[in-house]
C-alpha cells in the first residue's frame, strides 16, 4: 500500500517545492517508486522535473475533469520518479467542480485508484494559498510535511494549523501534519535560536535534519534535476538526503 505526503505551507518563500521535490528524488535514490503530483498553478516543480521534450496532453487539472491519471502521469528526468505535472489552468478548475459534493475529495479518489498502487510513495506539492487545491491535497494525504523558515514561520505554524484542521484531520481528531522541517538553515547563533523556539514550540514534530541555505537548490532546479543529481558530493546534497532518512524511518513505520 502506497503511503501519500503533501508538502504544504500557506505561505511563499518557505522552500516548500524545493523540499518537495528533492524528498521525492531522494526517496527515488532509495529506490523506492515514486509518483510526484504538481498541484501548484505556478508549476515550478514540473518545469525541473519533465524533460524539455515532453509532450504534455493530460495535467494535474485532468484529474478534477474526469480524466484518469493513469493518463496523466510522466517519466521525469529522474529515475524512479514519474510526475503529474501542473498548467496554469489549474488554478481556475475549481469552477468545473463547484457543484461537486465529492468535490474535496476528488485527488483522494484519484490516488487511491489501482492505476496507480504500484507506487511506493505519492508527494503532492500543494499551492502556497488556502483553496480548492491545497484542500484536495490535504484530504488525500496520509501525512503532511509542514516546511517552515525563520520566527515568522513559527509563529504562523499555529494559525495555518487551526485554519486546515478541518481538511487534515484523522478520523480521530489529530491532525496529520507529520513532520516540520527548518529550512534555509545557517550556522548562526540566530538560526540556533529559531530552531530551539521551534522544539520548544512544536516538540517532536520538528526534523532533527534541517535543509541548509544554499544556492545550489536553484542551481539544480535551473538544470532539471535534483540536488543530489547536481551537486552530489555536497553538503546540501549530504544534508538532504539525512533528512530523507529521518523521513523514511517514520514513515516505514506507518
Amino acid at each position: 500500500m502506497n503511503k501519500i505526503i503533501s508538502v504544504t505551507n500557506s505561505k511563499g518563500g518557505c522552500g516548500k517545492t524545493m523540499t518537495a521535490v528533492n524528498v521525492a528524488a531522494g526517496l527515488a535514490l532509495l529506490k523506492k517508486k515514486v509518483l510526484f503530483i504538481d498541484m501548484d498553478p505556478a508549476r515550478d516543480a514540473s518545469r525541473t522535473l519533465l524533460p524539455d521534450d515532453t509532450n504534455v496532453i493530460e495535467t494535474t487539472r485532468s484529474i478534477f475533469v474526469g480524466i484518469p491519471i493513469i493518463k496523466c502521469i510522466y517519466q521525469s528526468t529522474i529515475h524512479g520518479l514519474d510526475i503529474v505535472p501542473a498548467n496554469k489552468f489549474l488554478e481556475n478548475v475549481e469552477q468545473s467542480c463547484s457543484t461537486r459534493t465529492d468535490r474535496y475529495s476528488i485527488l483522494k479518489k484519484a490516488v487511491h485508484s489501482k492505476d496507480v498502487s504500484d507506487y511506493d510513495y505519492i508527494i503532492i506539492d500543494t499551492p502556497p494559498s488556502l483553496g480548492f487545491l491545497i484542500y484536495n491535497a490535504l484530504v488525500a494525504a496520509d501525512k503532511l510535511i509542514i516546511p517552515i523558515h525563520g520566527v515568522f514561520g513559527i509563529k504562523g505554524f499555529a494559525a495555518f494549523a487551526s485554519e486546515i484542521a478541518e481538511f487534515a484531520s484523522n478520523p480521530d481528531g489529530s491532525l496529520k501534519i507529520d513532520s516540520v522541517v527548518m529550512t534555509m538553515e545557517e550556522n548562526t547563533k540566530l538560526c540556533k535560536e529559531i530552531r530551539a523556539t521551534a522544539e520548544q514550540a512544536l516538540g517532536d514534530k520538528v526534523c532533527k535534519i534541517g535543509i541548509p541555505k544554499s544556492v545550489k537548490y536553484d542551481e539544480a532546479s535551473g538544470n532539471k534535476t535534483s540536488i543530489y543529481g547536481y551537486a552530489p558530493g555536497s553538503s546540501a546534497s549530504i544534508q538532504h538526503m539525512k533528512l530523507v532518512d529521518e523521513l523514511l524511518e517514520k514513515w516505514e513505520t506507518m
